[in-house]
């Protein structure tokens, strides 16, 4: 990780697991528990916390007796899936991290432990860069998390009392994100716009309308060096099918693509 000095470890079964370049940590694994260590600093101590799936957020307790290091720990359930393949599920498969920057800038690291037919991996992913608080008339905003389509007041109101010591900008600095931007796809292509690591899906835009369309690890071609399924933000991708969604699933998305390959 690029946050300075923090130690993650993979325990199974109480014992400490080796980690190869691409995560991969084993097939089958049983009995998981991540840990945390990180430095204790004056300036910039990173908060951990666990989120539900409906994003509620829980501060996670410091387990270490050393003064200069934290330690967090999390158990990570494995369950059976169809065909008695071990597998983990989001949202129970990973911890949280958030770095505290200067004028209230916020950067939130995910990691988790995900499974793919058996084959489980460590990940690591900067999924929130430099989200800023603000001042505004009525105390603190984060604008960023206040947007409808990332709206996040559980965690604005867990960091609010950080960052009331915090020097931050006015409210009136704020610059919103620009929009993706697509242009010259061809039929059955699209952009990547974000891939979440440990929820093992993401979503792509499909024309210049901005009509997203989500994507499975599943449907995505078998890794030829056996590492982890994922796409990247900014990708150009095809696929075959464009299949609508029904149910609880088209509440966020009303399509998913299948089938898909990295161009």
């Amino acid at each position: 990780m690029s946050v300075k000095n923090i130690t993650v470890e993979v325990l199974s079964r109480g014992k400490v697991l080796s980690v190869e370049k691409d995560g991969f940590l084993g097939e089958n694994l049983t009995d998981l528990q991540l840990r945390c260590f990180v430095p204790k600093q004056k300036i910039l101590t990173p908060i951990c916390f666990s989120v539900n799936g409906v994003k509620d957020v829980f501060p996670m307790k410091d387990h270490s007796r050393n003064p200069g290091t934290s330690l967090f720990m999390k158990k990570i359930p494995v369950d059976r899936v169809y065909g008695g393949i071990l597998t983990t599920k989001y949202s129970t498969n990973n911890l949280r991290l958030a770095v505290l920057g200067r004028q209230g800038k916020l950067t939130i690291w995910e990691i988790a432990i995900v499974s793919q037919d058996g084959l489980f991996f460590l990940t690591q992913q900067m999924v929130y860069q430099e989200v800023q608080f603000f001042k505004n008339g009525r105390g603190l905003s984060c604008p960023y998390f206040e947007e409808e389509r990332r709206k996040w007041p559980q965690l604005v109101k867990m960091l609010k009392p950080i960052m009331e010591d915090k020097k931050l900008l006015p409210i009136s600095a704020y610059n919103p994100p620009s929009p993706l931007q697509i242009e010259g796809l061809e039929k059955n292509q699209g952009i990547v716009d974000w891939w979440g690591l440990a929820l093992q899906m993401g979503v792509i835009i499909i024309d210049k309308e901005g009509t997203a369309a989500r994507v499975h690890w599943k449907n995505l071609p078998p890794n030829i060096n056996g590492g982890l399924r994922k796409l990247e933000a900014g990708q150009l991708v095809s696929y075959q099918v464009l299949a609508p969604l029904t149910g609880a699933k088209s509440i966020q998305f009303q399509f998913e693509v299948r089938y898909v390959t990295p161009l």
